[in-house]
């Protein structure tokens, strides 16, 4: 087991096989991509990378699955479940943006192609490919939840992974690029947040949601959402 520190979640766990699916070409080149492109020049602490924004995004997914575990334990039909979805969800958040360019969205415009199609291409390379079914995860249902398939069979995952409101993506980037640019207002209570997450069955499906004592929380983090955007 190897362990990352982090500014924001800190003490972050990578087994052997998450290490060096991390060590990939694909995923190092995260490093030298800022998570808010040229923002950098108007906030100069905003250097970090999407490579952090990764690990982060995993750290939130992993603290979402235990929070089910512990509070909506009948989502998980046992154990062996519980360790699937936690490798299916870490390995997909880890890839999630992987086919981010230079200038991160900024520069889709410029190659014409959006970058949930390089997300594709690069998936399908034999060095992420089997570094990802040595995790014991299909590649195939990692893209899935990346590209938000309606057919997986993980509804919730892929809600965590690509979902329109509560996924780990915004979790992480909101306190990350508040961190990082100083923006006060880009924050909320995450840990009242992900505490109150559930799962709820809604026409026959499972979806994520918040219990009563997670409304303010929510309401929070949908209010920095919209002051992250309207101030950096």
């Amino acid at each position: 087991m190897k362990r990352i520190f982090d500014p924001i979640h800190h003490f972050i766990e990578l087994d052997e096989r998450e290490v060096a699916l991390i060590d990939a070409r694909p995923l190092q080149r995260l490093r030298r991509l800022r998570q808010l492109g040229l923002a950098y020049l108007a906030f100069p602490a905003a250097e970090h990378s999407r490579f952090g924004h990764a690990l982060g995004a995993l750290a939130v997914g992993d603290r979402v699955l235990d929070s089910l575990r512990r509070h909506d334990p009948e989502y998980f039909e046992s154990s062996t479940d519980f360790a699937e979805q936690r490798r299916l969800l870490r390995a997909s958040l880890v890839l999630h943006d992987v086919g981010h360019g230079p200038f991160s969205h900024a520069c889709e415009a410029v190659l014409g192609v959006p970058h949930e199609a390089r997300t594709r291409a690069i998936l399908a390379l034999p060095e992420i490919a089997q570094a990802v079914e040595r995790i014991d995860v299909d590649p195939a249902e990692v893209l899935g939840l990346i590209t938000g398939d309606a057919a997986t069979k993980y509804p919730v995952l892929r809600e965590l992974v690509s979902g329109p409101n509560l996924d780990a993506d915004r979790m992480d980037y909101l306190l990350r690029d508040g961190y990082f640019t100083g923006v006060v207002s880009g924050r909320y209570d995450a840990d009242q947040l992900i505490g109150s997450l559930r799962t709820f069955e809604v026409d026959g499906a499972r979806v994520l949601g918040v219990d009563g004592r997670g409304v303010v929380a929510l309401e929070s983090f949908v209010l920095a959402r919209y002051m992250m955007f309207s101030t950096v």
